[in-house]
């Protein structure tokens, strides 16, 4: 029994390293005086109509993909070096009886600060699998104590 369980200790060290690296989501934070300018809100005008698309370096072409085939092209893209969001324009048909003015072209305010910030609004793969080694990690651990009672 001893040797069994000697010999899951590399096996534990593998799973939880494994478990502990999927799990990190940490993304690069923006400079302390970092300003989006890249939202919909900015880009967008009486002219051109805008969307944002999320991205992110598993799918980096996402947006490319879905916006591109409907006469969307890239404007921007926000901060985010694991995941981010880029905002696709593309110019509205011109009516002869609506005339755009400046002032609807873009805000005349910057967004409030508690429109600032970060988004978590990505899609997060299944915890199933984190599930199962953090239960892998206890059963060696329950083991590993049974070894020292008995």
């Amino acid at each position: 029994m001893r040797t069994f369980v000697r010999s899951l200790f590399p096996f534990a060290g593998l799973l939880s390293l494994i478990g502990i690296s999927s799990v990190a989501f940490a993304d690069v934070a923006p400079p302390p005086d970092y300003e989006e300018t890249c939202t919909v809100a900015l880009q967008g005008s009486a002219t051109r109509d805008c969307v944002s698309c999320a991205a992110s370096y598993q799918e980096p072409d996402i947006c490319a993909t879905t916006h591109a085939t409907d006469g969307y092209a890239n404007v921007c893209r926000a901060w985010g070096g694991s995941f981010w969001d880029e905002v696709w324009c593309k110019d509205k048909p011109v009516d002869a009886d609506v005339v755009a003015t400046t002032s609807e072209e873009r805000p005349a305010t910057p967004p409030k600060e508690e429109e600032k910030g970060c988004s978590v609004a990505m899609n997060r793969p299944s915890f199933g699998a984190q599930s199962l080694l953090l239960g892998a990690m206890m059963l060696l651990g329950l083991l590993w104590v049974g070894r020292r009672r008995g």
